[in-house]
């Protein structure tokens, strides 16, 4: 960097620097950044490069490189700085060029608050001018492409990252800690995170959503929630008192905890003094039972048949969606002057029967449901059975195998079992679960038992939940609610601040 700073001072024209970030396995712990400062007003192009470490992002790596390129320039040189990140440009605007006229809620809560307030006293201290421009990315720009491989180089290799001195400013004194490293993103935001791992952490640890869904990385989550959800996005907030019945319905089925006869026994012994499934009369009625109960397994049969019959027009459906949104992405990319190579259309070849077979083998019964008669699973021990599917899980394992039998990319083969099991799952409601609520609806009338007598208060001792979806204490018995147990983290390694005298 002192190469650069002591280079000819020459105002007569401002002279520009190009900068650029690389964020390599992003979401690993083999997560690299780095940037790369280019200067191509001298004889020899001359460049800064370097890695940083902490809250990983690629606009950290940009902010990291347009730091460089402020302290690598001479003091009294006016610079331009051309980057590709056009958040970073707005922020510097932001927290920079007009910091005195933003609040200070909005600088001292903005990400990466420490490295901002310390560009700003760099800028305000220097006698040249800096100036922050943005550039089209991958457009051919000769600076900005040896920017990009500078900062590439700089992320695979082993040098030591580049620190910033926080005290090097006066505006922020005090900077939250957590588990030895400064917080840099929003504060609130970090909570809300944690908060978010200790809720998933507490919930994966829940016995019955350990017997319910049997391998959680297993589930293609989108698909699986977007069923929950009625096919509403999660976050429009939209809500009615009949999509709340039904989102309670999705949620208590994914986690088996429908009240099926054996929860209801485990409930109130007293009006349930057997847990006989009251349309086959053969087997105790559990969460299990409801999907597999022999009565039931002629409909199981008829929806799996009609839900096959549609998967062509799915198919279809989806590559011409697939293809129309490729000739869009390259329509945009010639509007603005790249040159890439034509999509080629993808074809939707309709698979064969054997192909059928071939992508749901990993899942247990299929077969035997496909061919409406005995057939041995592919696995001895498979993860997933039919009445996941019934329930609306969406298997990983098993779009694997779609995408290889379809012969289509990833995404295709998402869409049409997306449509798959959620027409499994809406039909197996109607069909299965409502004819099973009317059989035990006319069992219980017949047994005088009332809708108050189910939602009186009952003090008497508890059945037998080993079988049901609650927590079994030491005396055998449980409530139906247990309070998971979470690790508080709170005591060691927890929240500080530190101040730094300033």
């Amino acid at each position: 960097m002192r190469v650069v700073q002591d280079t000819h001072v020459d105002n007569s024209t401002p002279r520009v620097l190009y900068s650029d970030g690389s964020l390599l396995n992003s979401g690993t712990l083999e997560v690299s950044q780095a940037f790369g400062v280019v200067d191509l007003t001298q004889d020899n192009p001359l460049t800064v490069q370097g890695r940083t470490d902490g809250h990983a992002s690629s606009a950290k790596a940009e902010l990291m490189g347009l730091l460089a390129a402020v302290l690598s320039a001479p003091p009294e040189q006016d610079i331009v700085v051309k980057l590709d990140n056009q958040y970073v440009v707005e922020q510097y605007s932001r927290l920079v060029k007009n910091r005195r006229d933003t609040l200070p809620r909005k600088r001292f809560r903005s990400t990466y608050a420490g490295i901002w307030a310390v560009l700003c006293q760099v800028v305000e201290s220097r006698p040249g001018g800096v100036e922050v421009v943005w550039i089209k990315g991958h457009s051919d720009v000769h600076g900005n492409e040896l920017a990009d491989q500078a900062a590439k180089v700089a992320a695979q290799s082993g040098s030591v990252p580049w620190m910033v001195d926080l005290t090097q400013q006066t505006d922020i004194t005090t900077f939250a800690h957590c588990y030895g490293g400064i917080v840099e993103i929003d504060l609130r935001q970090l909570l809300k995170q944690q908060s978010t791992i200790r809720h998933h952490q507490a919930w994966t640890s829940q016995r019955r959503v350990k017997r319910a869904i049997p391998d959680i990385d297993d589930v293609e989550w989108n698909s699986t929630l977007a069923y929950v959800h009625d096919r509403h996005a999660v976050f429009t907030f939209y809500s009615n008192s009949k999509d709340s019945h039904q989102r309670t319905h999705h949620i208590k089925k994914l986690h088996g905890m429908l009240p099926t006869l054996n929860s209801m026994q485990a409930r109130k012994p007293n009006l349930y003094p057997t847990c006989v499934c009251r349309r086959c009369e053969l087997e105790k009625e559990d969460n299990d039972h409801v999907w597999k109960c022999p009565s039931a397994a002629e409909t199981t049969t008829e929806i799996w048949k009609e839900a096959m019959g549609k998967i062509n027009e799915w198919g279809v459906q989806a590559t011409n969606s697939y293809n129309a949104a490729r000739k869009r992405e390259y329509k945009r990319a010639v509007d603005r002057g790249r040159q890439v190579p034509r999509p080629v259309p993808i074809h939707w070849w309709p698979p064969s029967d054997a192909d059928h077979v071939r992508g749901f083998s990993s899942i247990g019964g299929a077969r035997a449901v496909h061919s409406d008669s005995p057939a041995l699973d592919r696995d001895e021990k498979p993860m997933w059975n039919v009445s996941d599917l019934l329930r609306g899980i969406t298997p990983l394992s098993m779009l694997t195998e779609w995408s290889a039998v379809f012969r289509t990319p990833m995404s295709i083969a998402k869409t049409v079992l997306h449509k798959f099991v959620g027409y499994l799952e809406a039909q197996a409601s109607e069909l299965i679960w409502k004819p099973r609520c009317s059989a035990t609806i006319a069992w219980e009338q017949s047994q005088g038992i009332s809708a108050k007598d189910k939602t009186s208060k009952y003090t008497g001792p508890r059945g037998d939940w080993s079988q049901g979806y609650g927590y079994i204490t030491h005396d055998g018995f449980s409530t139906i609610v247990a309070q998971s147990q979470v690790l508080d983290r709170t005591a060691t390694g927890g929240w500080c601040t530190e101040e730094f005298g300033l």
